[in-house]
């Protein structure tokens, strides 16, 4: 293998919505206002970067690709953050998801991206802002790629911890901002939790498109119980989230190709056990993010769910954790 002199590995947090999810896609569809409110968790997605002494181009994912140029690459992610900083020869990069990125709702795709420029950032020394990286990994996914996908998945993992975006169109603006208050998310530890409810192959583009499509104001339906997540949120108040939840998902699920049977069993089960949830994500399968009262309810749903996991918050964003072999 003809390696270089400088490995880089950064890493990019996944995201949870408490409220407004969708509205993002229709805001930038229909040139209305979106908002989310959104956090990120300690479930990542890793990037690697090297330089190749040989020229060659590697994109190591699901699958293996070696090339020339990095024009000729099949990924399409890779291909065109690599042409956002020029790089088209000498270079190998490496994907690792800690969940199947484009299968799980949770911000997978916009995460990969943010975290591939993040490390190409330290690689050649073009550093941008914090919305900069945002809006390059946007618009490497909206314009270079075609997806038909919002952006707040590119901002919460650029940003990390607990955020208020609001979406005017294709500008996106900062509203509550945890990081600048008192109000940290510990008192959310051990009660959230993810159940899969794939559903076979399922693109977000596609469902996203179609959704906003047949439906204009759906953006502004679900945009609008962010506000009283927002307090929610900083009165502690998880009732007060759970109850957020349930009314985002009774509108959500009127949505073409958002739920199927087993989200349905799934949503149902958790407001058995008195909490709230709903698909994370475009829907058509996917996970279902759930919220209880307290850790031993989200522990017993856990237990009755194949492939179900606890979720804590995240309040670093995307960074660079590994440079030269050097842990950061």
């Amino acid at each position: 293998m003809e390696w270089g002199d400088s490995m880089i590995v950064a890493k990019a947090p996944l995201r949870v919505t408490f409220a407004g999810g969708g509205s993002d896609v229709a805001a930038r569809l229909h040139g209305t206002v979106g908002r989310v409110l959104s956090m990120t968790i300690n479930v990542y997605v890793y990037m690697s970067v090297n330089r190749r002494r040989d020229q060659k181009v590697v994109a190591a994912y699901a699958h293996v690709e070696r090339v020339s140029a990095s024009g000729e690459l099949h990924n399409a992610l890779i291909k065109c953050a690599l042409a956002h900083h020029g790089i088209q020869h000498g270079i190998e990069v490496h994907s690792i998801g800690e969940l199947p990125i484009d299968a799980c709702g949770m911000g997978g795709s916009g995460a990969a991206a943010v975290a591939l420029l993040k490390a190409l950032e330290r690689l050649t020394g073009k550093f941008r802002m914090t919305s900069d990286l945002a809006e390059t990994a946007a618009a490497v996914e909206i314009h270079d790629m075609g997806r038909s996908v919002g952006k707040q998945d590119h901002y919460a993992a650029a940003y990390g911890g607990v955020n208020e975006f609001v979406f005017d169109g294709e500008d996106v603006h900062l509203g509550f901002q945890a990081a600048t208050t008192p109000h940290g998310p510990e008192f959310l530890r051990g009660k959230m939790a993810f159940a899969p409810c794939l559903n076979g192959q399922r693109d977000a583009s596609l469902i996203l498109s179609d959704q906003f499509r047949w439906k204009s104001s759906a953006g502004q339906d679900l945009a609008e119980p962010v506000g009283r997540a927002v307090c929610a949120y900083k009165d502690r108040d998880v009732d007060g989230l759970i109850s957020v939840l349930r009314q985002g998902w009774l509108v959500k699920r009127t949505l073409p190709g958002v739920t199927t049977p087993s989200a349905e069993m799934i949503v149902d089960r958790a407001q058995e056990l008195g909490g709230g949830a709903k698909l994370n994500g475009a829907g058509g399968g996917g996970m279902v993010f759930a919220l209880f009262p307290t850790e031993e309810i989200t522990k017993h749903f856990v237990s009755e769910f194949d492939g179900a996991f606890l979720v804590n918050p995240e309040t670093r964003p995307a960074l660079v954790t590994l440079d030269d072999g050097e842990r950061l």
